[in-house]
């Protein structure tokens, strides 16, 4: 029964307008904008973050047009807003090289324009890019960065997103007491401010913790509430990851048939929506459900498949290299720019006085 309930909610969840709607609403307001203006590329961006739940490909159109329109109106916020835009729909495709590079560009554009909010949000998302390369140190670091920032300007729902971010890096490193603390604090700040989608990725963390502490009701508990507050957004990475969640559940319940029911449609999902991150995690518990069933050979099938796209995604150390090298030379670029800065302002000290003095 279990399994029957999860995938009626989970297709009702996924055949909900209200996402689709408030997009289309967005859409129609584009439409009545002056051609070459900054408030289109305002929307553009906009309905680029909305696609980064629904399609992440959809993302990268919106946010490519915000760019190419942003440059040519030389509007630098818009640029760099949309380079985040793009940096997030990459990471989601699953190609870190690529996420890494339209970040750091998003973090150099925001700093020019001193943008402290665009600079923590840019921080963050390069954070989430870091955590999934497996680098946990660099991850924690921009969150805390981001955290700073978010507090210096009071951005409530910003800290607890942050929260939920470094919450999962803690459960990665099997912290869980940590990782209970900030998911706790970030459910607390969401709900005050009924922010569905923050509640409904903290209650999908919550199951994750769950099940690793082996606590298999509340981490069914955990995962039901984040398929149920998810129901009025089309969020399909988190449709995913709750199929994905809840296969694991059932397989640790020995419920072997409908666990392998759930971990395909989940692949089946990311698949669809190309989201490489799910369906790598899609192919190891396949794996898993395979090897408790006693099928070595099916086992050895979805391993093949998991090692082989897992270097497709990573590139394992190049990869690792690449975004380290290249998110360095943005910071020591941005270093050089502002000791420039502080040394023209002591030059412009020491003129402005000695004028001063010869009158």
């Amino acid at each position: 029964m279990r399994s029957v309930f999860l995938i009626w909610l989970l297709l009702g969840m996924a055949t909900s307008a209200l996402s689709q709607q408030k997009i289309d609403s967005l859409k129609t307001v584009l439409s009545g904008l002056p051609d070459n203006s900054v408030e289109r590329v305002d929307m553009l961006n906009q309905i680029g973050f909305e696609y980064w739940i629904v399609n992440s490909n959809e993302s990268l159109k919106y946010g490519e047009q915000a760019l190419e329109m942003a440059e040519q109106l030389d509007y630098p916020k818009g640029v760099a807003t949309a380079y985040r835009v793009l940096g997030v729909a990459h990471w989601t495709k699953g190609d870190m090289v690529q996420a890494i590079r339209e970040l750091n560009t998003s973090y150099k554009k925001y700093s020019e324009t001193e943008d402290t909010e665009g600079v923590a949000n840019a921080e963050l998302n390069l954070g989430m890019v870091y955590a999934d390369l497996n680098d946990p140190e660099k991850a924690l670091e921009l969150y805390q960065s981001a955290i700073d920032k978010f507090t210096a300007l009071n951005l409530k729902d910003r800290i607890a997103t942050t929260y939920t971010k470094i919450a999962t890096v803690y459960i990665t490193q099997q912290k869980l007491y940590d990782a209970k603390k900030y998911l706790n604090n970030a459910l607390s700040i969401h709900t005050e401010n009924d922010f569905t989608y923050g509640i409904a990725e903290v209650h999908n963390r919550l199951g994750k913790l769950f099940i690793e502490e082996g606590d298999k009701e509340q981490a069914y508990h955990h995962i039901r509430r984040s398929i149920i507050m998810g129901r009025g957004i089309s969020d399909e990475d988190g449709v995913v990851s709750n199929l994905i969640n809840y296969g694991k559940l059932l397989r640790l319940d020995e419920q072997y048939g409908n666990a392998d029911m759930h971990a395909r449609l989940g692949l089946k999902r990311a698949r669809e929506y190309d989201l490489k991150n799910y369906e790598l995690q899609a192919y190891q518990e396949l794996y898993e459900i395979k090897k408790a069933q006693g099928q070595p050979d099916s086992a050895l099938h979805y391993l093949e498949i998991y090692d082989v796209l897992k270097d497709s995604i990573f590139n394992s150390e190049k990869t690792m290299q690449i975004a380290a090298l290249e998110f360095e030379a943005t910071l020591t670029e941005k270093d050089k720019e502002v000791a420039l800065l502080q040394q023209k302002e002591r030059s412009d000290k020491i003129i402005k006085w000695g004028l001063f003095g010869g009158v």
